[in-house]
């Protein structure tokens, strides 16, 4: 097991995968076995087979927080926000302070349109750059799910909540912009891009982009655009108070496109 965890940590997947192979041909197999060999078939995008290896190894284990915590990021992965919550859930039962659970059972009420029970599940545990991650996390999951309404509506109502944190505010707005780019729509990606580095000029990869969109030849070209970034960037910004609860109305998961400029012109200025 140590060997195939060393090759895992060296990313030589095949090697690892080998030697795990091996040891599932024991008569009993250890439960870590099972976990190490389902993040090879991961990194390979076997998903199917990596969930049956985790299912497998919590059978034998099943009050491993790190395997669930896998599992359930996986099921979001795939579109199977129920069988995410549920596995959060169950982390939750004999760990209620597991703050990763807390957070993967709001994304994944955040990816079924359910935003106020995320809300009220984040009251009082997440600080605003957490709760500005994990609407991005979902957002993130809806785009690359082709849910493109879906995931922008997550963005629009983060920037709602984070309104006085214009170097969050500015992660978001690139991000959403990188999601407009994949959807084809670079207009609206620059837009986002622009407002970015008004909220934060210091930002050069939002400056970055908007050079490379206004030198793409037509709208909907294919361009090479820095990707998404790490909000942990801007956790410098103030200080990390609770976020109050508060109620959003009118979010079904969006089927229609959201109005970007109204969402833009509704975030102030900076300096």
């Amino acid at each position: 097991i140590e060997l195939a965890e060393a090759y895992i940590h060296e990313e030589r997947w095949k090697l690892a995968e080998d030697v795990l192979r091996a040891l599932m041909t024991a008569e009993e197999v250890a439960p870590r076995v099972k976990h190490l060999f389902a993040r090879c078939r991961l990194k390979q995008g076997d998903y199917n087979t990596a969930i049956a290896s985790l299912k497998g190894a919590q059978i034998l284990s099943p009050y491993n927080v790190e395997r669930l915590l896998e599992m359930g990021n996986l099921f979001l992965k795939l579109d199977r926000a129920e069988e995410a919550e549920s596995t959060f859930d169950e982390i939750l039962e004999f760990a209620p302070g597991s703050k990763p659970a807390t957070f993967g059972k709001s994304a994944s009420k955040l990816l079924m349109g359910e935003v106020n029970e995320a809300l009220a599940i984040l009251n009082g545990v997440a600080n605003p750059r957490e709760l500005s991650a994990i609407f991005n996390t979902a957002a993130i999951l809806a785009i690359k799910q082709q849910r493109f309404d879906a995931g922008f509506a997550l963005y629009q109502k983060a920037l709602q909540l984070l309104s006085k944190k214009p170097k969050l505010v500015s992660r978001i707005l690139y991000n959403m912009g990188i999601g407009f780019v994949k959807w084809g729509k670079n207009d609206k990606g620059l837009k986002c891009f622009e407002k970015a580095i008004e909220q934060d000029p210091t930002f050069q990869d939002a400056g970055h982009n908007i050079k490379i969109l206004k030198a793409a030849p037509q709208p909907g070209s294919g361009v090479s655009l820095k990707e998404t970034t790490d909000l942990s960037e801007s956790a410098s910004e103030g200080n990390e108070h609770e976020i109050p609860l508060m109620e959003i109305s009118g979010f079904d998961g969006g089927e229609e496109e959201v109005e970007l400029d109204d969402v833009l012109s509704n975030i102030s200025k900076v300096g």
